[in-house]
Order: structure tokens, then C-alpha cells, then sequence
């Protein structure tokens, strides 16, 4: 979100993290940020606005230290985030591997600190590529499979009966950032193979 700027909304914008289901009516949130196959909630309005891939990622030092091997790295100590806790599971099935024995499992509350654990070659992790496209740009994480495409998308989610300016702003701007956005296919990165 570099060119974010809050003072070109019509309004005050807070930017929260948090996993639980959005209470528009007791909690005073304005919009919610969600990634969805679809969504049908009564009263709520949901753009999509962000294609979703993942795959692992690993540091640059962590990759050169199992060799550049594939099956080594997979027995890393594998990382992942609550809000995508099945992640290894799913992507190990989309690509038809099975996983060996991991060193460890470690989970994360937030995607943040999921990518500086990676970063920090904690272990190898799966990720979103919205979350690590400059990780991978500047070699500060190595993803050593090809991206794969997930049927979710990222969603705004706001209530449709109140039209807040502020949030309806911060919608049209995802939009935009979203359409600007990059499949991973388009990008020169580093990878393993």
C-alpha cells in the first residue's frame, strides 16, 4: 500500500487486523477486507478486488543451505498463518506432492509475522503472493514452485444500507490497486527451479 494516502479520503480510515467475522452494526467498522469464493451476506456490498495466489517461500540463505533441493526444503520447519492454517495441506494436494516429515510446525497469528520468520529462514512457508511480491522482488525470499491460483479472492465488504465516504473510498482505491496488481507469471522473480 505505498501511495495509500489517508488524508486524500473523505473521512478517517482505520486499518485493523483481525480474523473474527466483522459485527457491522455493534462495532462501528465501516468495511472488511476478506478473502472469499464469492459472497451472498444480506445487506453487505463485496467487491472483489485481488486475484489470490500462493505457494511456499523460503529465505535466500535457507534455500542455498538444503542445496537448492526440492525435497529438502520441504522438511524444513514448516510455518504457516491461522488465516490460512490448511495452506500446506492444500497446496501439497493441488500439486500432487506428499509432504515428507516436517523438522517442526510453527503457526502465526498474522501473515506478518509469518513472512519475517521465512525471512529470517525460521523455516519455509506458504503464503499469499500479495503478501511477498517485494520479499521475492529483492531476493529477501526465495519461492522455489510455481504460483498457483486459488478460486478466492481478496473482497471489501461494507454495509450496503449505509453509504460511509470514507469506506466507499478506500474501496474504489483496492480496486484500483487491485487492477494495477501483478499475477505472479508477469513478473520476473527468483525461483528455485
Amino acid at each position: 500500500m505505498p501511495d495509500f494516502a489517508p488524508n486524500g479520503l473523505a473521512g478517517d480510515v482505520q486499518v485493523v487486523s483481525d480474523n473474527a467475522a466483522a459485527d457491522f452494526d455493534l462495532s462501528g467498522i465501516h468495511a472488511a477486507i476478506r478473502l472469499e469464493n464469492g459472497w451472498n451476506g444480506e445487506g453487505l456490498s463485496s467487491l472483489p478486488f485481488l486475484r489470490h495466489f500462493y505457494r511456499p517461500v523460503v529465505s535466500s540463505k535457507r534455500w542455498h543451505d538444503v542445496g537448492e533441493n526440492h525435497v529438502k526444503a520441504l522438511g524444513l520447519p514448516r510455518l504457516h498463518s491461522k488465516t490460512f492454517a490448511a495452506g500446506w495441506m492444500r497446496w501439497s494436494s493441488d500439486k500432487g506432492i506428499v509432504l515428507p516429515p516436517a523438522a517442526r510446525e510453527v503457526g502465526f497469528e498474522h501473515n506478518f509475522f509469518l513472512i519475517e520468520a521465512a525471512s529470517a529462514g525460521i523455516g519455509i512457508a506458504v503464503t499469499a503472493w500479495a503478501y511477498v511480491e517485494s520479499e521475492i522482488e529483492t531476493g529477501r525470499l526465495v519461492a522455489p514452485w510455481v504460483f498457483s491460483p486459488l478460486q478466492f479472492r481478496f473482497h471489501f465488504i461494507r454495509p450496503s444500507r449505509v453509504d460511509n465516504a470514507a469506506a466507499r473510498e478506500f474501496g474504489n482505491w483496492l480496486m484500483v490497486q487491485g487492477r494495477r496488481d501483478r499475477a505472479p507469471s508477469e513478473v520476473s522473480f527468483r525461483s528455485g527451479s
